[in-house]
């Protein structure tokens, strides 16, 4: 066989390779992107449902607080947990909003970007629902009164009322410690994900599926 034979054979046996990467990149890019596609999907029908629950919660702490605004405790206790319940349907719209503006037909880095900036979306909101725990007690006088007709405030016991002031003010500090470890700095750790469990850890698994194209585009 001659030099030049051999110089197209190589040449033919080069392009039937770059062919076979070219079509084995294409299979994992598509069956990739629809795995992240049915993890994103999973993760809207949670906050669509999340969304559907806050906005009934809503329509009801305003209904309550609108109901029984004569008095304090109750306008202020409703109150409270309309702002807490508004406040976390408007970050469902927000992270639905953001799912709808994914193009899966862009590149990987910038798919990566966006599922990124999601997923700090969804920490924003958890950070922000966090701030109810010292307001537990709204839950409390709400729900005496919607389940029972009674006014805790004025028939608990005034020891057990007392209590529940103390462990309010307890929960002030740890609030505050829960809403700075819910840091964005803290995106990446172990045991972040047990928190984004159910409610985020979908973009984790998606950004995973990315990143095995990327590896795969590299080498």
């Amino acid at each position: 066989m001659e030099l030049d034979d051999l110089k197209n054979l190589w040449r033919e046996q080069e392009k039937q390779l770059q062919e076979n990467w070219a079509l084995n990149f294409q299979l994992l890019r598509t069956l990739n992107l629809d795995k992240a596609k049915s993890r994103l999907k999973s993760l809207t029908r949670v906050t669509v449902a999340m969304l559907i629950f806050y906005i009934c919660a809503a329509l009801y702490f305003i209904y309550f607080a609108i109901e029984y605004g004569s008095e304090p405790q109750f306008a202020i206790a409703g109150g409270i947990l309309s702002i807490w319940a508004i406040s976390i349907a408007g970050g469902a719209m927000h992270q639905l909003d953001r799912i709808a503006d994914i193009d899966y037909s862009e590149p990987i880095p910038v798919l990566q970007r966006k599922l990124e900036s999601l997923k700090l979306i969804v920490l924003r909101y958890i950070r922000l629902g966090a701030w109810i725990t010292p307001f537990y007690f709204s839950f409390i006088i709400v729900g005496f009164k919607s389940l029972f007709g009674v006014d805790i405030i004025m028939v608990g016991d005034p020891t057990w009322l007392t209590v529940q002031a103390g462990i309010t003010l307890a929960f002030i500090p740890l609030t505050i410690w829960i809403y700075r470890k819910l840091s964005p700095r803290n995106i990446s750790a172990a045991w972040m994900e047990k928190v984004l469990k159910g409610n985020g850890s979908q973009i984790t698994e998606a950004l995973k599926f990315l990143e095995e194209i990327e590896r795969f585009e590299k080498s």
